[in-house]
């Protein structure tokens, strides 16, 4: 491919040293199609581009959305499920109680924990009508 970009570039080059009248028919015909080739491949190029920069988005929020979120840089939402992952005990569902200013980590039927460092949204529920 570079090759024959290479090869466009040399003919458009020697057209520029050349009047226009001196250049012959199929030189010409030959440059104008080259340059449409040209333009197609930007096209092309452009639109890959815009795709790279799309999934790259997706990538990028589906990341973040299953990253381990420390306490110290935001809590969830109350009574929210998460996942907690509490220091030397591991991972539980549990969520942070904010209610009428009681603000606690709880999980199950209101048993109070202490030490999560991180948590994270639980993932979506199966979509049942994908009969997953």
């Amino acid at each position: 491919m570079q090759d024959r970009l290479q090869e466009i570039r040399e003919r458009c080059e020697r057209a520029n040293e050349k009047p226009a009248e001196e250049m012959r028919i199929q030189e010409v015909a030959q440059m104008r199609a080259d340059n449409k080739r040209l333009l197609r491949y930007c096209d092309e190029l452009l639109q890959k581009t815009q795709q790279i920069a799309a999934l790259q988005a997706e990538n990028d929020r589906l990341k973040e959305a299953q990253r381990w979120i420390p306490v110290s840089e935001r809590l969830p939402g109350s009574p929210q499920e998460v996942l907690v992952w509490i220091k030397n005990a591991g991972t539980y569902i549990g969520y942070y109680n904010n209610l009428e200013g009681y603000k606690c980590w709880m999980m199950g039927l209101g048993e109070r924990i202490s030490g999560v460092t991180h948590w994270m949204p639980l993932p979506a529920k199966p979509d049942e009508q994908k009969g997953e």
